[in-house]
Parts: structure tokens; sequence; C-alpha cells
């Protein structure tokens, strides 16, 4: 190979590395995400930014002769370094889990308590580059497959509950716990090697430009 060759190679596959990391960055405010694939919140913004962390809240929905139960969060986002993704939920008083799945909604990882019951899904987790769902919901709920089956075996480590894939298919709804409140829950998601998982349409994107929506 020439000493021309090498150097073009090098270039590009410098100018490949460099358009493959994220030029901004946002965080995502939740707009309205719902429990399963088909309503996720799908995160999208033009350029495709750095997706550094998501705020929110965790609403209750009253049962009769149940009681409340909290909803789940899940949103689509796209993991750009799969090495580096890292996601953590912050300072809040009240204990929460979280759930990471394939863009097929099969089970990758869970977390229910960490650090003072703040879960945290750690770098290296992610096999690949590509879109996730990631869920966010009270300690003690359990996606499930469509036949009940329980999408992570939760396996005690310490003080830590990390969930790993226990075979079962996609997800397709949740198990929760009855709650003794009905007060929204806030909570805020830091986050490592991801970005959003779209660019919005222009009718969209503009909306957002504006502050609309």
């Amino acid at each position: 190979m020439t000493s021309f060759k090498r150097t073009a190679l090098a270039a590009l596959l410098t100018s490949t590395l460099f358009a493959a990391a994220p030029a901004s960055a946002l965080v995502w405010n939740e707009i309205g995400a719902g429990s399963s694939l088909a309503t996720a919140e799908v995160t999208a913004a033009p350029g495709m930014p750095a997706l550094t962390g998501i705020s929110g809240f965790l609403n209750s929905v009253n049962i009769v002769e149940v009681g409340p139960i909290y909803e789940i969060d899940l949103f689509k986002i796209h993991i750009w370094d799969a090495g580096e993704f890292y996601a953590s939920v912050g300072p809040m008083d009240d204990d929460t889990a979280l759930f990471l799945f394939d863009g097929q909604g099969n089970a990758v990882f869970a977390n229910d308590d960490f650090d003072n019951l703040l879960p945290t899904l750690p770098a290296g987790i992610a096999p690949a580059m590509g879109d996730y769902y990631l869920g966010i919901g009270l300690s003690g709920t359990s996606p499930v497959d469509s036949m009940g089956a329980d999408l992570f075996t939760w396996e005690p480590s310490g003080f830590y509950t990390f969930g790993q894939p226990s075979g079962a298919g996609p997800l397709a709804g949740w198990m929760v716990n009855t709650a003794g409140t009905e007060l929204p829950i806030a909570y805020s998601i830091t986050l490592t090697g991801a970005t959003v998982a779209a660019v919005p349409e222009p009718a969209s994107a503009l909306m957002l430009l504006l502050g609309i929506g």
C-alpha cells in the first residue's frame, strides 16, 4: 500500500469515527411514555444528539378493589457506544428499578437496587450498538412475556439485585405491586453512550425548535 493510500485510509477512518460521535447533547423530558413496545416514547431530536439524561414522572392508576399501582415508563433510545453505555437513577426518595431490552423487546439487563436503593445499569451490559428500550418502574416491578413468564432471573449480589435474561419471550406486560400513595413520583436517569433513537419529521422538528409540544 502506498503512502498516499495509507494516509487516505487513515483520514477516512478518522472522519468515520468522528462522524459516529454525537456533536451535541440533550436531556429528554418525558412527554407521555407508555409501558409497552407499541406505546414506548421514542426519543427524537434533529441531528441525533447524545442523550445524557431522561427526566419524568411515574404516575399511578387507582384500580378498584386493588388500590393504586404505578405505571412503567418505557423509552426507545439508541446505544452508539455499547462498551460505555451506562444508566443510573439520580437521588430520589422512592425505590425504583431500571430495565434494558433490545430492539425486539428481549431482556438484556435489569437492576433493582445498587446504591441507596438507586438502580444502575453498569457499563458493558449492552451487547452491541443499536436501538434499545429503557424502562423505569418502582422496585418489585417485573416484565413478563405473552405467557406470563418473567423476562429476568433476579440474582442478589451483596446489597445489589441484578436481573439476567431468563430465556423468556419478548416484553408483553408487567407484574406490579400496589402502592401506598397516588402522588406522582419524579425521576431522573443519567445516561452515557446513548443518543436519541430517531430524527423527527420536519414539522415535529420545527415544533421542537420553537419549544412547542
